[in-house]
Parts: C-alpha cells; structure tokens; sequence
C-alpha cells in the first residue's frame, strides 16, 4: 500500500511520537524489588546442610529485565563460610515478578574445622547477604541487596568404635566371642540403632562378618553399647586361633561396616553411621 503525499507526514509523526514515548520510559526506568520470599532447609544428614533460598523479585517498569548476576555471602556464627556467584538465566517480566532460587550447602566437617566456636554447640545464628544485579537502561548495571537471618541445627556423625572383645565360651573347635561397640552420641536428639553390619579382622585374619538387627537407643549427648555375639570356627580361621583366645594377649584388630539409625529430628529421620577403625586390643573373660 502507498502512502499519499498527506498521510506521510501524519505517519512520521506517528512513529516520532511512539519513539519518544518509548525513549522516555527507557529514561523513567525503575530499580527492581527484592525480598525474601521463603529460606528452608531442602536436606540435612550427618555430612551436609542443604539451605534454599526463594528470592521475590518484583519489575515496575513496562519491559522485561534480564537478571545480570547473582552474588552471595552466607555466614554462620558471624564468619562468613560460603561465598561467589551463580549465574542464572531469568528475566522478570514487565509489570511481574519471578522467584529467584538461591541453593546453597554446607559440609560439616569443613565447618567445625574453620568455625572453632560451633564445636559445642547445637545451633547457630546465620546470614545470607545477597546481591542481584540488573542492566537499567541509562542507570547501566545496578545491584539490588537483601539479606536474610535466622538459625541453623548443627549435627555430629556418632562415632562407634571397639570397646572389647569378651570370650564367653571356649571349646577345642571353637569359641564364642562378643563384640562390645561404643556408640557416641554427640547430639541433641535420641539415636535408635536399627542394623549393625560389620566385619572384624584380628592379626590379619577375617573372626567375623555379620549383619544383625537392633532395637537399641542411644539418648541425647549420652554413650551406649552393643554387644554382638559372634560364634568362631577353629578350623576355618586356622588353628593358631585357639592359642589366642585361650590367652589375654594383645592383638591387632580392624573394624568396618556401618550403622543404621533413627532419630527424634524431624529433618533426620534416618541415615547411615560409618563404622571404621584399626588399632591394638587385649581379649578378655
């Protein structure tokens, strides 16, 4: 279609017009919203703390803006122990808003190593410090802060180790023998000892592998015991067997296997102590 010669003008005018408009709310562009819609703990076991934060960001302007970069700095006890950025692929639509999803997490051990103070303790106060940035036309690249606070459980692996090897019963084939566990608990929350899956070498020869099922409990920051009876063969292990476990003598020992437990943490209700050690241990009767 042609344009005559009178609405050509009226036509450029139109699109001068529309081009300014589009000019001046590029120039009026306004700083995004941030707030924080939502901070939970998305996983928690004896090794890792999963935390996830929801971050409300809310566009006032009529054109979408495109999320620059995504800093954070999360602190625990007042030391900060996490830092960096995590690039992100979303825009905010004009006149909307979206969710920004912050997941962040932490190791235990790596924790208690920097943070001196946490050793004790069941819980810590926390913060995360955030930072998400924008291109706004004529203002460039803006960061918009927001920061969060609140508390975090700080749970221990129970350790378990060899108290004692006890002979209870001794023939010329062979012998039956327990095996005295220590479970620590270092926790504020109950452990119900479920299984017991275990091996045990002494002087480099393999006494016993097993699993057995359990209705044990350990209380919170208390020590418990399991005994686990064994049944040796003479003949099988070999027969210089017989002379150690008549006597009281030192041996070598290795342990392995792992714990299943229970707890009274809703966030933890189950999980899987490893059971590892090596080291010297007298028999006894």
């Amino acid at each position: 279609m042609r344009l005559t010669k009178g609405l050509l003008p009226l036509a450029l005018m139109v699109l001068i017009a529309h081009g300014c408009s589009t000019v001046r709310e590029l120039a009026r562009a306004q700083r995004p919203t941030v707030t924080v819609a939502q901070a939970r703990i998305a996983g928690l076991t004896f090794e890792t703390i999963d935390l996830v934060m929801d971050l409300k960001v809310a566009n006032p302007n009529p054109f979408s803006l495109p999320l620059a970069g995504l800093d954070y700095d999360l602190s625990l006890d007042g030391r900060s122990v996490l830092n960096g950025n995590q690039p992100q692929s979303v825009s905010v639509p004009g006149g909307g808003h979206r969710v920004v999803t912050l997941p962040l997490s932490l190791r235990f051990r790596e924790l208690y190593a920097s943070v001196s103070s946490l050793g004790g303790r069941d819980e810590a106060p926390y913060g995360v410090s955030c930072g998400l940035s924008f291109d706004l036309p004529v203002a460039g690249r803006t960061r918009i802060p927001v920061r969060h606070t609140g508390s975090l459980p700080l749970v221990k692996l129970p350790r378990v180790a060899l108290n004692g090897l006890r002979v209870k019963d001794l023939s010329l084939m062979g012998a039956t023998v327990e095996i005295v566990l220590g479970v620590d608990n270092p926790n504020a929350f109950d452990l119900a000892l479920k299984r017991v899956d275990y091996a045990l070498d002494i002087n480099g020869a393999s006494w016993a592998t097993g699993r057995t099922q359990r209705t044990d409990s350990v209380a919170r920051k208390q020590r418990g015991e399991l005994r686990i009876p064994v049944t040796l063969d003479f003949l099988r292990i070999g027969s210089g067997i017989y002379d150690i476990v008549s006597g009281s003598s030192q041996v070598s020992y290795k342990l392995s296997g792992s714990l299943d437990v229970g707890t009274s943490l809703p966030l933890l209700r189950q999980a899987i102590v490893p059971i590892s050690g090596t080291g010297s241990i007298r028999l006894s009767r």
